[in-house]
């Protein structure tokens, strides 16, 4: 009898999900959409697996930006360096503020025309009121 080995179960597995698919759809129609986001989650995973036996680690783990990043640190923070300072230099020798008048301050502006004016106001509507039965606005 031949041994069973990763590449077989994995073959098996996605032949299990097509043949679920089938019978779902054929049998239980109400049960075909669920069964089928099943069987295609199940097929990604097995397809990731089968992917990463195949590329192994230096694809998966050595050629990420992280990586390449890693091995160009040195020359990238001296570049920041450099540019920083020659921007440091040029902004402190040519200051390029915009000197003009300062605005005028914002007024506030005054509501009612003040503590008078709106009790002479209040009273008058009240006595407009008392006498017309109506609030005139």
């Amino acid at each position: 009898m031949k041994s069973l080995n990763l590449r077989a179960l994995q073959l098996g597995g996605v032949v299990l999900c097509i043949v679920a698919v089938i019978v779902s759809a054929v049998v239980f129609p109400t049960l075909a959409p669920p069964t089928f986001l099943i069987a295609c989650c199940i097929m990604l995973f097995i397809g990731a697996m089968i992917n990463r036996s195949e590329f192994g680690v230096d694809e998966y783990e050595r050629s990420t930006l992280k990586y390449t990043l890693r091995n160009s640190a040195s020359a990238i923070a001296f570049l920041m360096v450099v540019f920083g300072l020659v921007g440091f230099y040029y902004f402190s020798q040519h200051n390029s503020s915009i000197v003009g008048p300062a605005p005028a301050m914002p007024t506030l502006p005054t509501i009612g025309g003040g503590l008078t004016s709106v009790a002479k106001n209040a009273a008058s509507r009240i006595k407009s009121l008392m006498r017309t039965g109506t609030l005139d606005m």
